[in-house]
């Protein structure tokens, strides 16, 4: 007899397949234009139409066919606060993109990437609930991670040729680059529980550092060096020698990093050091607060959104927090859930998870959460590759608490039998 299409596995790998060939295309041959009021940053706008729509919204509509297939077993795996948190969420970005389409027509619902619908990421935990889903998933993060990195390498050297001089903005080498280094940070886990190695991963984080550094994304050499602290850690059983190598890791690989930018682009390394001086976040939360009350952040004002900024010239829509980004749109409808999933799954994966490694998922989560914050810059939650996959993450330490529970009490009906 011929074997079975595994159909849900297929779902998960068609999922990540296809965003990754429509950000690699989005971005093929778009040229790169001065950022306004600069006189050597530059930005890559992506290519917007009919099929990045289309490969967009296939993803869409298999992750939605993935949950709904999947939701009696999601409801087994989940908490019943989980469950809630995950519905209302749900049930808010429907209520919200309803709203968007009266008020802005669909061209608009379709084109943007920060209307409701983006935030059905979160469907994604099902990925992570389901422990052969998960497999699916653990087999290509990593892999993605690595052509993420390699695709940004390409891309900056391109970049590099037409413009020497130049410092990178919104650009697909950065892009690709945030999308490689979550995907390497999460990746880096399952590597290790099946290779018990970790050269590989101080290596592709050295690789990272020296991208922000080249990059002068000051946000993800901090991020760089926080997991080169933490994958010691986590690797390392309780009781042994070499749980804290990863501050002689931090050490090498950051000066390895700091020494090869200082060489080789000595101008990208001025900029940088000059930057960590400044302050590049302050005004843009004066500027919002001063001309904003409470009502609007726990209402929001809907998707055109925009405030004044005296600093960028004219109304602007944007700030370097995820979560203000979503409450000043969506209010707390949307936010709350997302921010209540995320602690959950910190809470889980720390608590009622005895092993080490797995509470690797713990930090994985709140460093998501810092980015979110406004510790690193172009990190939203939009419906991508990295933002699934901070789902699945999500997904698998929400899981912990029930399967612990099972096995409690397995446990209480076995000692109870005479």
């Amino acid at each position: 007899m011929p074997k079975k299409i595994p159909v849900r596995k297929a779902m998960v790998y068609l999922i990540f397949f296809i965003l990754m060939i429509k950000q690699l295309y989005s971005y093929a041959g778009m040229g790169y234009t001065l950022i306004e009021n600069s006189t050597y940053g530059f930005q890559q706008l992506p290519r917007i139409g009919g099929v990045t729509i289309a490969l967009d919204y296939l993803a869409l509509a298999l992750l939605i066919t993935l949950f709904l297939v999947e939701y009696p077993k999601i409801i087994r795996k989940l908490t019943e606060l989980g469950m809630t948190a995950l519905l209302v969420m749900t049930g808010a970005v429907v209520c919200w993109a309803f709203i968007t389409l009266i008020r802005y027509g669909a061209k608009t619902v379709l084109y943007s990437e920060t209307t409701p619908e983006v935030y059905l990421t979160i469907l994604a935990v099902v990925v992570g609930v389901d422990d052969k889903l998960y497999g699916s998933f653990s087999r290509i993060a990593l892999r993605m991670g690595v052509f993420s990195l390699a695709a940004s390498l390409i891309s900056y050297l391109l970049f590099l040729s037409k413009h020497p001089s130049g410092l990178m903005g919104n650009t697909a080498a950065l892009i690709l680059y945030v999308q490689g280094f979550w995907l390497v940070v999460i990746g880096s886990i399952d590597y290790f529980k099946k290779r018990k190695k970790r050269a590989f991963i101080c290596f592709l984080m050295t690789i990272c550092m020296v991208l922000a550094l080249l990059f002068n994304a000051r946000s993800y050499v901090i991020q760089s060096l926080i997991w080169t602290l933490v994958f010691p850690y986590i690797t390392t059983q309780k009781g042994k020698r070499g749980r804290f190598r990863g501050v002689w890791a931090a050490v090498v690989i950051g000066g390895l990093a700091f020494a090869f930018v200082a060489n080789f682009e000595p101008h990208l390394f001025e900029t940088f050091m000059e930057k960590t001086d400044r302050d590049t976040r302050s005004f843009q939360y004066i500027e919002l607060f001063s001309q904003t009350n409470l009502k609007d952040f726990l209402i929001g004002q809907g998707y055109a959104f925009q405030y004044y900024s005296p600093t960028m010239g004219g109304f602007y829509s944007y700030i370097d927090n995820g979560y203000l980004f979503l409450m000043m749109r969506y209010g707390i409808s949307i936010c709350l859930p997302y921010v209540l999933l995320l602690v959950m799954g910190i809470y889980n994966s720390l608590f009622y998870n005895k092993e080490r490694l797995i509470r690797g998922y713990s930090f994985v989560l709140i460093m998501w959460m810092c980015a979110l914050g406004g510790l690193s810059v172009y990190t939203m939650l939009v419906f991508d590759i990295k933002c699934l996959a901070i789902a699945v993450v999500i997904g698998r330490c929400l899981a912990i608490h029930r399967e612990k529970r099972k096995k409690s009490e397995k446990g209480a009906k076995t000692d109870a039998r005479p």
